[in-house]
């Protein structure tokens, strides 16, 4: 990955036209969600790596590898455990549909349903999660 981004690195988007622009745009927020989502299932499958260095948990030995901040280290981690429990959010990130941000809101909200509603229901469901959600029954 890093070697095709170093292979465009000197472009010059101030040569592009309009519509070139705007085709790069929306195609790099596309790939920085699918590799937001790659990254999160590699740091769910890194407690062995947190283990090896005596690291709390895989979040903090990133952290410090990487000198990023641990809160936001913490938060991917996070993100990461949400995916693998909400694996239609992660395709959606796969496809490039949905951003880091947006995973974050739908993982949060869907968790914080109350235990009565149908959290399944993306993985009954054919074709794209996004579509047409099913009715949720509000709690009376």
């Amino acid at each position: 990955m890093r070697e095709v981004v170093a292979g465009v690195a000197d472009s010059q988007p101030v040569f592009l036209s309009t519509s070139e622009k705007e085709r790069a745009l929306v195609e790099l927020a596309r790939a920085e969600a699918q590799v937001a989502e790659l990254k999160a299932r590699v740091l769910a499958a890194c407690d062995d790596v947190a283990a090896e260095h005596g690291a709390r948990d895989v979040a903090a030995w990133l952290a410090h590898a990487t000198q990023a901040d641990p809160r936001a280290t913490r938060a991917d981690l996070h993100l990461a455990r949400a995916l693998e429990r909400r694996p239609w959010v992660a395709a959606g990130m796969r496809d490039g549909v949905v951003a880091v941000a947006q995973a974050r809101v739908i993982v949060d909200a869907v968790e914080d349903l109350p235990p009565s509603s149908d959290r399944s229901w993306p993985s009954r469901r054919s074709g794209r999660w996004w579509s047409t959600p099913p009715h949720i029954p509000r709690e009376s």
